[in-house]
């Protein structure tokens, strides 16, 4: 900036769209490390000219597949012109992490991906020769056959040369759109949130291997990687901050504190290797119920309109599964044969007793904050990671009594989610 003599402000672009101060970015860059595929996903929009949001207020989102030399990642557009953002933890490099970020499927289908054919079975990727394509790929005199040799060979022009490709079997080329067809079908399936065919706004150096027409697509869309990306830069946005009065009159105050000494109680009792005092220390800090200890026997959940719908049920532990009986106590009065359930969308919303019969007695709803922790660790449990057989302890902990206010309750409450099943 010093050489271009620009003495304006530096900003990032974070993981989900909106921009940070380039000291706080070398701060915590953990922060900006995703956000090239955020970049991709709103600067193809805005030079494609697409206008999400309607003047009413209203407007549909879109998918966007940014396919490089080595992945496809599938992203969905917001209207609001952000892309949606995971509904839970994400994993990096197999960590854990809770940080904001796109809501990213990604598979191994490239420009770069190598083609083997093996008598008459052919396979595409998922392994890439990657940014040495225009070193190793046919049509630039290499001596692998890539997705992009396939490309060139079904008509594409303006890539290497062409001749050098002639010797493919019309039979592979064939079999390999096939195979490309169905790998993006399939992600961009997974990335759907209703059963109609929605629009796919294509962009990346990779594009050039997409088909004319998916199943569960109305409408492809192209654009170019290079140029999105760097626009998604000048197209992000620095929302202002909260005034004082707001964070003073309408924040919950001490959640960062408050989160910190609840971490600090779980790490002290794993030490100690004492994990069923766990959920008791997290409630001396936080004023709340040892509701449930048992295992998962049933699981449901959809994706539909953006949310992971569903429940999970939970049953007592049986005498031959119990380390220490004493360990079954508990502050809500239930019998041997009822079992907890759960209905989620994203997150907990309330929680059941439920009899033989089928009947159900409510124990808790939103916005307390009902709390499913793996017994076998003290670890917090989000919805996508509920799965039979995994030893659950529920907690329920009171919300702030700001949640409690006719406005709370409207916005966090049982009504703010239509109606709870």
């Amino acid at each position: 900036m010093t050489r271009l003599g620009l003495t304006c402000p530096l900003y990032i672009t974070q993981n989900d769209g909106t921009l940070t101060t380039a000291a706080e970015a070398a701060r915590l860059p953990i922060r900006t490390f995703s956000s090239g595929a955020t970049n991709s996903m709103r600067g193809a929009s805005y030079l494609a000219g697409i206008d999400l949001k309607k003047k009413d207020g209203t407007g549909k989102s879109m998918l966007v597949a940014d396919v490089g030399g080595t992945t496809t990642d599938v992203g969905m557009l917001l209207p609001s012109g952000f892309p949606r953002q995971a509904a839970a933890f994400i994993e990096v490099g197999g960590v854990r992490t809770n940080f904001a970020m796109p809501d990213v499927n990604s598979i191994g289908l490239g420009g770069g991906s190598r083609v083997r054919v093996e008598g008459a079975k052919v396979t595409v990727g998922p392994d890439s020769v990657g940014h040495y394509l225009t070193r190793h790929a046919k049509v630039f005199g290499g001596g692998i056959l890539t997705a992009t040799d396939i490309a060139v060979r079904a008509g594409e022009r303006g890539i290497g040369d062409s001749t050098l490709v002639s010797q493919v079997e019309d039979e592979v080329v064939g079999k390999v759109q096939v195979a490309m067809k169905k790998l993006l079908e399939s992600v961009v399936d997974r990335m759907k949130t209703t059963p109609e065919d929605c629009t796919l706004l294509l962009v990346g150096g990779g594009s050039v291997i997409a088909p004319a027409t998916l199943k569960g697509v109305g409408e492809i869309m192209f654009s170019m990687r290079t140029v999105t990306t760097q626009m998604g830069s000048a197209a992000a946005l620095c929302p202002p901050p909260i005034n004082v009065g707001d964070a003073r009159d309408y924040g919950v105050p001490g959640t960062q504190s408050q989160a910190w000494r609840i971490g600090r109680a779980i790490a002290s009792y794993r030490q100690k290797n004492d994990l069923r005092r766990v959920p008791h220390e997290i409630l001396k800090l936080q004023n709340g119920k040892l509701m449930f200890i048992g295992k998962v026997v049933d699981v449901s959940r959809e994706v539909r309109a953006g949310f992971t719908w569903g429940e999970v049920k939970i049953a007592r532990l049986q005498d031959d599964e119990l380390e220490d009986a004493s360990g079954q106590t508990t502050d809500f009065g239930c019998d041997a044969d009822d079992h907890v359930v759960i209905p989620f969308q994203n997150e907990n919303l309330c929680a059941y007793f439920e009899k033989p019969d089928g009947t159900r007695t409510v124990a808790a709803v939103v916005p307390d904050l009902i709390v499913v922790l793996d017994s076998q660790s003290g670890s917090h449990l989000g919805t996508q990671t509920y799965s039979y057989g995994l030893r659950v302890t529920v907690i329920v902990m009171a919300g702030s009594p700001l949640w409690q206010t006719e406005q709370g309750l409207k916005m966090g409450g049982a009504e703010a989610f239509g109606s709870v099943p």
